[in-house]
């Protein structure tokens, strides 16, 4: 999966009562693989949109992942680069 409609994306985790539910329920749609929640003590990573968050559990992976996708869409907005579109995906 690409970065195209990050803005899009973006706007969808954030605004949800449970992002890591909405982050987990795109990877999978998108063939990916999820970790559900282990006791034993790791590093969660995810891989979505060409973006990486990484973190000790599930909900700290996404919060990264968030940060990153920000800066990511904000380097893209001052620069004018556009991005692949996710929408073809999902």
């Amino acid at each position: 999966m690409s970065s195209s409609d990050l803005p899009a994306l973006l706007a969808e985790v954030t605004s949800a009562s449970n992002p890591v539910e909405v982050i987990r329920a795109i990877v999978l749609q998108t063939g990916g693989f999820w970790q559900d929640e282990t006791q034993k003590p790791g590093l969660f990573e995810i891989q979505l949109a060409g973006i990486t968050g990484l973190g000790p559990s599930a909900e700290t992976a996404v919060d990264d992942w968030l940060q990153q996708a920000q800066r990511v869409k904000v380097e893209g907005a001052l620069t004018g680069e556009t991005q692949p579109s996710l929408t073809a995906l999902r």
